[in-house]
């Protein structure tokens, strides 16, 4: 599956795009762009559901930056359902969440 990308509000934590809808067993990589801002440092990812931190189940590999770009980490073994996921950097020293509401469904789903 090919990168999904994603816009951060500058004023907001819910980036433009969301919520996000998925199949069952697809494993995208998600790039967020900061628009207001020329570098990201410090960058992570985490994604929830049911509240609960699902980080080591649901993502492999690193976060990355380049620019005013963020790579999350690959999504993988998604089940039908709601997750959160939730992105942090560092812009000029202050640390920014955004998130997206993704939502899981089995292919015959409406």
């Amino acid at each position: 599956m090919a990168d999904l990308s994603l816009t951060a509000r500058e004023d907001e934590p819910w980036v433009v795009e969301s919520p996000q809808a998925l199949i069952v067993g697809e494993g995208p990589i998600f790039t967020i762009t900061y628009p207001w801002a020329s570098s990201l440092s410090s960058a992570g990812c985490a994604i929830y559901k049911d509240g609960t931190d699902g980080t080591s189940t649901y993502m492999t590999g690193s976060t990355t930056t380049s620019g005013n770009v963020q790579t999350l980490k690959t999504l993988q073994a998604l089940v039908k359902g709601r997750y959160v996921l939730v992105a942090n950097v560092t812009i000029s020293s202050s640390i920014v969440y955004r998130k997206c509401l993704l939502i899981v469904q089995d292919k015959g789903d409406e």
